[in-house]
């Protein structure tokens, strides 16, 4: 899974990261908890699945809310 980060650019990288942070700090989530953990796994499918970082914060909202 984690693989998919290293095809990404730096600035990708940094994005995803930013909004893995931002998803589970608006959420009130601990990266080290369930959601976390939920909220990192999920971004990083949505990267590999559509390989762009366009909207990824829009993208976790709907895929983990619906």
């Amino acid at each position: 899974m984690l693989q998919s980060l290293m095809s990404l650019s730096d600035e990708d990288v940094s994005i995803v990261i930013a909004a893995i942070h931002k998803y589970c700090g608006d959420h009130g989530y601990d990266l080290h908890s369930p959601q976390g953990r939920r909220t990192i796994t999920t971004a990083l499918e949505l990267i590999e699945h559509k390989r762009s970082t366009k909207n990824l914060l829009n993208d976790l909202d709907r895929r983990l809310h619906s």
